[in-house]
């Protein structure tokens, strides 16, 4: 009996969020400017293929606006 009675307030449980949701899509936020400049730097770096210290360095000084090496 106890198992059923769980049973049935977990299908409750899951039920009340599905019909909570909203249906529509949240916009997407536009990306600030650190986010857009912080993905440009992470493309440069893949594409001079940098690791370890000498990428931190380069984002360090992409990150500041530095003029890279």
């Amino acid at each position: 009996m106890r198992k059923l009675l769980a049973a049935a307030f977990a299908a409750t449980l899951c039920a009340s969020q599905t019909f909570a949701q909203d249906k529509q899509a949240p916009a997407k936020k536009a990306s600030t400017e650190q986010q857009q400049r912080t993905d440009e730097c992470t493309k440069q770096a893949r594409e001079r293929n940098l690791q370890g210290r000498e990428r931190n360095q380069f984002m360090s000084a992409c990150m500041r606006g530095d003029k890279p090496k």
